[in-house]
């Protein structure tokens, strides 16, 4: 992914990525290459552990999610879904 499409994803501006990045950088999380498309542009990609930690992040969040709706029964949580997807449509 370039910098600047990550600011974008991110809602901050390329510097702030740019500042991101090279912390992850220095903690071994990701890499930068010059793309090979447009050689004015960085790819940032992650390394194993960056992905690792993505795993680990992903499973800790499935488990909240998990703790926070078990209360539901299963009409509740479809409820939950319907409404929710009805937000993120208006919101489009």
């Amino acid at each position: 992914m370039r910098i600047g499409d990550l600011a974008a994803k991110l809602e901050i501006v390329p510097r702030s990525a740019t500042t991101m990045v090279d912390g992850l950088e220095e903690a071994g999380f990701v890499t930068r290459e010059m793309d090979r498309d447009d050689r004015r542009s960085i790819l940032v990609a992650p390394t194993p552990k960056g992905q690792e930690l993505i795993a680990r992040l992903a499973e800790q969040r499935r488990a909240s999610a998990e703790a926070l709706f078990s209360p539901l029964s299963a009409g509740e949580k479809s409820e939950l879904l319907r409404l929710l997807a009805s937000i993120g449509a208006d919101s489009l």
